[in-house]
């Protein structure tokens, strides 16, 4: 956005607002007062700017800004240099955000700020590399620097502190590490076939990868990417399910076993038990341990493509999307062999609403598909898949983070 400068708006700088606080210390998101801010006055010092407007409580607010001649408005730029920072400027937003999870620069900022030089130190990076890291930094709302030089962690920043619930910090470098990069270069091969690519860039299946030895940190932050990814949609799940007069609770392929974890706390009556391969079952334990359902929980190293183990209700999150269409009915007729007449499924998962499309929902549905062949699917397309599977669609709802709720019963 266009702002001029105070106090004679002789000259226009083009500066990028990031978030807006009022002088009282409230915040709001830039577009809030966008077209106000449009001809404000404006003083900008670094990473801030005081746009003096009557109408804002105090007639002040203050913007942190990004100002860099090649951030203009995108709608500003041309459709060929549109197209060029398309091609380049991802993949290094990408390895930069694995960086500074890496490095731990959230929970180092979080304490202060500080110079480049003294970061690198800490940190163990070179001085001047760490600088243009920074630099970097804030031009995307990472971080930004005040008049001495000194760089601050933002809000942004603190989503990838080493404590936030969330766990984004293991999810960006698990989604930028070795493995997701090296199949993800093979996408042209999976359009041309419409074949997953993790075998012929891994030298196995990408779970087998996440099993082997010699990539147990980049594994770890791969469960931990998981459980966190759990968070947005483990309420909505508690609410959804009604557990009540159910003995027992099957997690199909649930790693470390956050969701049925949340329903074994909601009910101290409920027996849980997750259902996955053997490397899985440290991280569930543990996870039963830190919650304190050990005596009520049980890890089953098994495949679900083999058997899987009867139960009350059977719950599927992020599974299913992860396969083609047989190999989902397949999952669910094991499920079915040893079931309850009265029980019942939950399947969690991302879904696309064809005449309206998310981001996210078809960010995921790329990835799967060169990964493990799977897809990002429809409400109808699970109906029909429990169709084949002799279950009967009951009901869905939305929750947050682009998933759907379905549940579904004996037929």
């Amino acid at each position: 956005m266009i702002v001029s400068a105070h106090p004679l708006h002789a000259c226009r700088r083009r500066v990028r607002i990031l978030r807006l606080r009022l002088q009282d210390g409230f915040l709001l998101p830039s577009p809030v007062l966008a077209k106000t801010l449009r001809r404000a006055p404006v003083e900008v010092s670094g990473a801030q700017a005081d746009l003096r407007i009557g109408h804002a409580k105090g007639g002040k607010v203050t913007a942190f800004v990004s100002e860099d001649p090649t951030d203009d408005d995108e709608e500003a730029l041309d459709a060929r240099e549109r197209m060029a920072r398309l091609i380049f400027a991802p993949r290094i937003l990408a390895q930069v955000v694995k960086c500074v999870a890496q490095f731990g620069v959230a929970d180092h900022l979080a304490t202060g700020p500080c110079h480049p030089a003294d970061l690198a130190a800490v940190i163990g990076l070179d001085a001047s590399a760490a600088g243009r890291l920074l630099r970097y930094c804030t031009t995307v709302g990472l971080v930004r620097r005040d008049k001495d030089g000194r760089y601050h962690g933002t809000e942004l920043l603190a989503t990838l502190r080493s404590d936030d619930p969330y766990r984004l910090r293991s999810f960006a470098m698990a989604q930028n590490g070795p493995g997701q990069w090296a199949v993800l270069s093979r996408l042209d091969e999976a359009l041309r076939t419409g074949a997953p690519q993790a075998a012929e860039a891994l030298g196995c299946e990408l779970y087998e990868y996440y099993g082997r030895p010699d990539v147990a940190d980049e594994a770890a932050a791969y469960r931990q990417g998981l459980l966190g990814r759990s968070v947005d949609v483990q309420d909505a799940v508690v609410d959804f399910v009604d557990t009540r007069g159910l003995a027992s609770v099957l997690d199909v392929g649930g790693s470390a076993g956050s969701m049925v974890m949340a329903l074994m706390l909601a009910n101290p009556d409920l027996r849980g038990a997750v259902l996955d391969l053997p490397d899985a079952a440290p991280a569930a334990e543990a996870q039963a341990r830190r919650l304190g359902v050990s005596e009520r929980f049980e890890f089953i190293a098994g495949n679900f493509f083999e058997e899987v183990p009867g139960s009350d209700l059977f719950l599927l999150k992020n599974v299913l999307g992860n396969w083609d269409d047989d190999r989902c009915v397949a999952i669910l007729e094991n499920s079915r062999r040893k079931a309850l007449p009265e029980s019942r499924w939950v399947i969690v998962e991302n879904a696309v609403d064809e005449s309206s499309p998310k981001r996210w929902a078809v960010d995921v549905d790329i990835v799967t598909l060169v990964a493990v062949g799977g897809r990002v699917r429809s409400v109808d397309d699970y109906r029909r898949l429990l169709t084949r599977a002799g279950l009967r669609f009951v009901r869905s709802a939305s929750a947050t983070a682009g998933y759907q709720l379905i549940e579904a019963v004996l037929r």
